[in-house]
């Protein structure tokens, strides 16, 4: 008999009802948890954001540590500033804790005056102009004790001057950027000298920046469940020494997630929300690219041949030779050795044709000389001169082309070969179509990593011109631009135009044929499918019953007595009242299972629980006060009616 009642019971209530109750019951347990702000705070805010107490599962059948705040650790650095009337920086003082154990041991203060800021050091000059400029770049030992050193202008980047030359109180219109400029230049010289260091949270005032953090040898990790797989990424230190590696690593997870639809990147990236987004966000650059690259190119002959003079006999003739002693070309005779040289160098272009395959539109326009050698010993001359010593061997080489400067030439016999490096320059402009759409405001932009314009604000900052080294095969090439990438932010607004007119098609449908009898619904939903067809369905539904519940929240309204300790511009409100008054402060509170509920000792209830409304009194007391407000200020000096 009793199996037979659980079954009949059990059949009766069916899933809708079980499912209605079990709803009730959780929402009863939610709303005991964290309905009230005592509740909550207790188990939701104070576990997320300490560890000294532990989040429970709603059954509080476990416990455990959900601390979303990483500790920020000791403050480990601190900057202070301080500039003079000429804009430079006649203070700026590093206060370290090298060990972090929240003692200071460790003090630099820069010991001379800053007119610029840069990425990683900072620039002095004569105060208040720039001139006779000094570059300084920071370092620091492995215990990091910070310090700076001379360095050259193209050893620091992102530099900006600060000082009145280039602006009027630029410091301290520009405070939050060059102490997070200088700060992080610091702290980025003791990460390089030892990665251990980790910053874990900053704090900026107007003067001063300081930095938290903690020795990575101290920090745990614990292992939790993967709720998706992929791939393992590097440890900090990896991406600290190989930054690329971050960009490569960023990929390599979008990739993994955009091909699982189910992945939480998928899920956002293909929404509603994000694809049918009226606003944007965009980040662009500009960027100077140089390169080089290496040319080689024949630009003339190496040619090797001998001048003949006959000195002592009859003809007394001038001509060359090849080196086998063939005579060739006369020039005249009885001009002497010397002229003779002279008159068969100018013929090199003829020399030149005559022993080797050349076009016949190529011809010397200028000639090394690579060595001549007269010998001291007779030789057989040309033209019989059996005692002639007057003979040189010659090799020279013939330009058919001006090799540029700078080049590398060398000799392949019979060819002069040039090698050269040439650089060029592009700009590549991926922010043009953002500057150009009036949908569009530039939002933040970094010239070279010097903020010029910040939360659509101009700074006043500028860059200094920097240089940079190109490297060829032949020689590198010292490039100094104003400019070399301009980091974008941009934010547009770009409207979309919705088409609602399928959603009203569906909609009208279902009004018009919505049909309620009891717990029955009958209704015709009309639908379009993926080619546009649509198709009409007749829908029947039985409802589950509608729980009874409050019409309202309820609520009282109770007093509490209080202190009376209001002061007025004449003294302390109490002792100018005619008459001695009890003060109480006035209440409204959410009713508990139908109970007000009573917190502070003396309080009274003046109104119970009910779905009252006190607008009329709210409404009465803003008009009292707006009445008043004008009845006692008489700006004109002549009254005026209420109104």
């Amino acid at each position: 008999m009793v199996a037979s009642a659980i079954i009949t019971n059990t059949c009766q209530a069916g899933p809708m009802e079980d499912a209605q109750a079990a709803g009730t019951s959780s929402g009863a347990t939610i709303q005991g948890l964290f309905g009230n702000k005592i509740g909550f705070n207790d188990n939701i805010s104070t576990p997320l954001t300490s560890n000294a107490t532990l989040l429970k599962t709603i059954d509080g059948s476990t416990s455990f540590s959900a601390d979303l705040a990483t500790p920020s650790s000791n403050k480990f650095l601190d900057l202070v500033i301080q500039p003079s009337p000429t804009g430079d920086l006649q203070l700026a003082m590093f206060s370290i804790d090298t060990n972090m154990d929240g003692t200071t041991d460790y003090v630099y203060q820069v010991p001379r005056p800053i007119s610029g800021v840069c990425g990683n050091g900072y620039v002095t000059c004569t105060t208040g102009t720039w001139s006779g400029c000094s570059y300084y770049k920071w370092i620091s030992d492995s215990n990091g004790q910070l310090s700076d050193v001379s360095a050259q202008s193209s050893d620091l980047g992102g530099c900006y001057c600060i000082n009145s030359s280039c602006g009027s109180n630029l410091v301290w219109s520009n405070a939050n950027i060059i102490l997070k400029d200088l700060g992080g230049g610091g702290v980025s010289a003791i990460q390089k000298a030892n990665i251990g260091f980790m910053v874990t949270n900053v704090s900026v005032t107007p003067v001063s920046i300081s930095y938290y953090g903690r020795l990575t040898n101290n920090a745990t990790m614990s292992t939790t469940n993967a709720t998706t797989i992929l791939p393992t990424p590097a440890t900090a230190q990896d991406y600290y020494n190989n930054p690329t590696a971050l960009s490569s690593e960023v990929n390599n997870l979008v990739a993994v997630s955009a091909s699982d639809p189910d992945s939480l990147y998928s899920m956002i990236y293909n929404s509603s929300a994000a694809t049918a987004t009226q606003r944007t966000v965009t980040q662009c650059s500009i960027k100077r690219n140089g390169s080089v690259s290496t040319v080689s190119e024949d630009i003339g002959y190496d040619v090797a041949f001998i001048i003949d003079y006959d000195a002592d006999g009859s003809s007394k003739e001038c001509n060359w030779a090849t080196q086998s002693f063939a005579c060739k070309t006369i020039y005249g005779g009885g001009m002497g050795y010397t002229n003779c040289k002279k008159t068969v160098m100018s013929h090199l272009t003829d020399i030149v044709h005559s022993l080797y395959p050349v076009s016949a539109g190529q011809s010397c326009i200028s000639m090394d000389v690579k060595g001549t050698v007269d010998p001291l010993s007779p030789h057989p001359g040309c033209n019989g001169s059996g005692n002639d010593s007057t003979h040189a061997f010659v090799r020279v080489w013939c330009y058919t082309k001006l090799p540029h400067s700078g080049s590398q030439i060398t000799s392949n016999i019979p060819i002069v070969r040039e090698k050269r490096d040439e650089y060029s320059e592009t700009v590549s402009d991926g922010c043009s179509v953002y500057a150009a759409d009036t949908n569009c405001r530039l939002q933040n932009e970094e010239i070279d990593g010097v903020v010029t314009v910040n939360n659509y604000n101009v700074t006043g900052l500028s860059g200094l011109s920097g240089c940079r080294t190109f490297n060829g095969q032949v020689g590198n090439f010292d490039i100094c631009r104003p400019w070399w990438e301009k980091k974008r932010t941009y934010f547009c607004e770009n409207p979309v135009a919705y088409d609602f007119s399928d959603i009203g098609t569906r909609y009208g449908s279902l009004e018009q044929s919505f049909v309620q009898s009891g717990n029955s619904v009958t209704f015709t939903d009309n639908t379009k499918d993926a080619s546009g067809n649509w198709t009409n369905q007749t829908v029947n539904l039985t409802l589950i019953s509608t729980p009874t519940g409050s019409a309202c929240e309820q609520s009282c309204k109770t007093k509490a007595p209080k202190e009376d300790n209001e002061v007025t511009t004449s003294g302390l409100g109490s002792t100018l009242r005619r008459n001695n008054a009890n003060a109480y402060d006035y209440l409204y509170r959410i009713c508990v299972n139908s109970v007000c509920p009573i917190e502070l000792p003396g309080e009274v209830i003046i109104s119970n629980c009910a779905c009252g409304s006190s607008i009329d009194e709210a409404a009465t007391a803003v008009q009292a006060m707006r009445l008043a407000g004008k009845d006692t200020i008489c700006t004109s000096g002549v009254e005026k009616p209420l109104q």
